[in-house]
């Protein structure tokens, strides 16, 4: 960034230097007017050198420095009776101009060898330059002053994968993996290992702890023995989490072949099933926590080689919940079945959790093709269509791994057709959710769900509880089964509805829905559902508040706030007063802001 200098004076004439930083003092000044400057000016109106400095340039203009200014020597000039300024240029000047001195009723000489006094002129920091040798004056008095000196920042490095990615054998089943990091972003490495060439899956991840430098070398030693006979091959990238900004990765090490087995060893099969795909082959399966093979097309697998003894196996690839089988026993010369199981899809995040912010990763890429966001796209089909957004849909608040034999398609679609209204987490939060009742003229209490000064939301998540013994639901959407919420009206068209049911059982309201690109994100109050109950008895005071809230950026990022109880606030405001329930026979009351 080229910093902008404005230079300010006490003196009448306009002086108007086109590079401070590398204009050469030159002992013949060019001067338009009739007043010649020399060691005495003959000027009659002489400047007087003073440690004030009246004579200070006036600059309307801006100065630009070098591309790549180098803080080596400051211009300085000393103010003394008889003032010979020092003029250090940078160590490559050149001489682009020559200040003109513009002749009035005060004549000010340009900067070479006379009794004028030239001001000390430093860097400000304003500019924030890396380093600089301009001449900046303080703007805001008239006189320079020295401020501090300028630190550099370090400065990201770009994406720069790790390199020398090296990997040997500690025993004939143990691998270790070296790397040397290269970039200054990163809180993490991600190792992916190729097992007998079917393809790199992860294997773990390495906390950095060198983020602010690079040439750190870095080692992974994998903890469990590895298949005997079998080729490993390793990549690793930088990752900074949360921000999810990558490096890409780095070349593949060699091949690391383990050592042969001195025992018969079993193996292992089973079938995958990926949901929402006709074919559900290269999903990863792991032994202890390492890739040991892949499934084929059909989804079908067979690990051999496995040590005598207990195992845990699982399977698990991108925008899918891991499946796990603990505690499998494996006999030598034997063969043990999994048999089949099915993976969940929509974890556009990778954090084992199907929720708010993978729902609002595929709709805000919706209808796009090729995908600009190609972890959303689960079903693998090349664009983000309403298959990727039901798929959460109908997995939402499913978490993993998942137990091998308890997951398949039947059950996710079971689970979309139940009742939907999981609790969200303990401790979630949403920004600025506020609850609002009015009563109209009947029994009926209206409930709008909103986001107070909201900014950014593409979408929401709520849980109200209420008393079914104070207070019935009625049904927003009579057309839809079940008991539903009124979407709020600034969804419009471009929305899609997870999940909106009404569960008189758990006694709770549970609301899902995001925006779908092209909309926009919504800002300031926004209703995200109304809900509509019938006052039973007399006294309704506190029969319902929120009991889990979350919203989400476009990006699928949490916007934070807080809640407690029915009160839900954005992070730092005030508390929102505790909301008394109108209804019929009662008098109004007021909620205050």
């Amino acid at each position: 960034m080229n910093p902008s200098i404005t230079p300010s004076s006490t003196a009448t004439s306009s002086q108007t230097p086109t590079n401070t930083s590398t204009s050469t003092p030159s002992n013949t000044p060019t001067n338009t007017s009739t007043s010649t400057p020399s060691n005495t000016p003959t000027n009659t109106a002489t400047s007087t050198a003073t440690n004030t400095a009246t004579s200070t340039p006036t600059n309307t203009s801006t100065s630009t420095p070098s591309n790549t200014p180098t803080r080596t020597n400051t211009p300085t000039a000393t103010a003394t009776d008889t003032a010979t300024p020092t003029f250090t240029p940078s160590s490559t000047p050149t001489r682009t101009s020559t200040p003109t001195a513009t002749a009035t009723d005060t004549a000010t000489p340009t900067a070479t060898a006379t009794d004028t006094a030239t001001p000390t002129a430093t860097a400000t920091d304003t500019a924030t330059p890396t380093a600089t040798s301009g001449v900046i004056i303080d703007p805001v008095t008239s006189t320079p002053t020295l401020p501090a000196p300028v630190v550099a920042t370090p400065t990201p490095s770009p994406n720069t994968e790790p390199s020398s990615v090296m990997c040997q054998l500690l025993t004939p089943l143990r691998i270790r993996v070296t790397w040397v990091d290269q970039s200054t972003f990163e809180t993490e490495f991600l190792i992916e290992v190729d097992v007998n060439s079917s393809g790199f899956a992860l294997l773990t991840t390495v906390n950095s702890t060198t983020q602010a430098t690079t040439g750190a070398s870095y080692t992974y030693d994998i903890p469990v023995d590895l298949t005997p006979n079998t080729d490993y091959r390793f990549r690793v990238k930088a990752r900074n989490f949360p921000s999810f900004q990558n490096s890409d990765w780095s070349t593949p090490s060699g091949v690391c072949r383990t050592g042969a087995s001195f025992s018969v060893a079993g193996c292992v099969e089973g079938q995958v099933y990926l949901q929402g795909q006709s074919e559900h082959g290269g999903v990863p399966i792991y032994v202890d926590g390492v890739p040991a093979g892949a499934s084929e097309m059909d989804g079908s697998f067979e690990v051999c080689g496995v040590s005598e003894g207990r195992h845990t196996f699982m399977a698990s690839t991108a925008c899918y919940l891991p499946v796990e089988a603990a505690d499998v026993t494996v006999k030598d010369d034997e063969t043990t079945r999994l048999g089949f199981v099915a993976l969940r899809g929509g974890d556009v995040t990778g954090d084992d959790a199907i929720d708010l912010y993978d729902l609002v990763r595929i709709a805000a890429d919706y209808r796009s093709q090729p995908p600009n966001d190609l972890a959303a796209d689960c079903n693998r089909d090349g664009t983000i269509n309403l298959f990727d957004l039901v798929m959460v849909a109908a997995n939402y608040d499913q978490t993993g791994p998942v137990r091998w034999g308890q997951s398949s398609t039947a059950g996710a679609a079971d689970d979309a057709a139940g009742d939907g209204a999981r609790a969200a987490p303990v401790g979630a939060v949403a920004r600025g959710v506020a609850l609002q009742a009015d009563a109209p003229s009947d029994s009926t209490v209206v409930v709008e769900v909103r986001a107070r000064d909201v900014e950014g939301l593409y979408g929401a998540d709520f849980t109200l509880d209420y008393d079914p013994e104070r207070l019935k639901p009625i049904d927003a959407l009579p057309q839809e089964p079940g008991i539903q919420a009124e979407p709020g009206a600034v969804w419009s068209d471009d929305m899609y509805v997870a999940v909106n049911t009404v569960d008189r059982q758990a006694h709770h309201v549970r609301f899902v829905a995001s925006l779908r690109r092209p909309a926009a994100p919504l800002a300031g109050d926004v209703v995200i559902a109304t809900v509509r109950f019938r006052a039973v008895g007399e006294d309704a005071l506190g029969a319902f508040g929120l009991v889990g809230a979350r919203l989400s950026d476009r990006l699928g990022q949490p916007i934070g706030a807080r809640w407690t109880g029915r009160d839900i606030v954005p992070d730092g405001a005030a508390p929102v007063e505790r909301i008394y329930l109108p209804f019929a026979g009662m008098q109004r009351a007021y909620r205050r802001r």
